[in-house]
């Protein structure tokens, strides 16, 4: 019989203890993402849930369930974040999946807070989303706020009407 050092279930171990503190990078077949330590921001758990299965099955979901079982669909400002963490975290499909539910989701009633509101401003691929729906749906947005007098008396309208006019310029 020989006898010698070596033994399968030993390196095996002695493999697992080395890679363990590495992640065992490079035995999974997904593409990773490292994850930048940012301990400022918490991040909604519903939220870093649907990046996750988006990762593993390539499914959005912008839903959770409730403790009671019942279904509950994101708000906008969950969506948001999401589209933040996909953008910080460089996941452009997942992008491009939650620009579609902003553009699926354009109402002459939301329009105007998202056109205005800082978030989108932060990102420009967003913020081109919304001012196209604007522009194609101008007489709709309009027709829709004609009795709310804070859309005529802020300079919300003045505002809105130059994008619109800056486009058809430019065309």
């Amino acid at each position: 019989m020989c006898r010698s050092g070596f033994s399968e279930d030993i390196q095996f171990k002695q493999r697992l203890e080395v890679k363990r503190s590495r992640g065992l990078k490079g035995w999974f077949p997904r593409p990773q993402i490292e994850l930048r330590d940012d301990k400022c921001s918490i991040i909604d758990f519903d939220v870093a849930y649907a990046v996750l299965v988006y990762l593993y099955t390539n499914t959005l979901r912008l839903s959770s369930y409730k403790q009671s079982g019942e279904l509950e669909t994101f708000d906008e400002s969950q969506a948001m974040e999401l589209y933040s963490l996909a953008h910080y975290w460089a996941i452009p499909t997942l992008q491009d999946d939650i620009l579609l539910w902003f553009r699926l989701l354009c109402t002459p009633e939301n329009i105007i807070s998202r056109v205005t509101d800082s978030f989108e401003a932060t990102y420009q691929e967003l913020y081109e989303v919304n001012v196209t729906y604007l522009r194609e749906n101008w007489c709709a947005v309009v027709r829709f706020h004609k009795y709310n007098s804070s859309f005529y008396a802020e300079g919300v309208f003045s505002r809105l009407h130059m994008l619109v006019k800056q486009k058809r310029q430019s065309e």
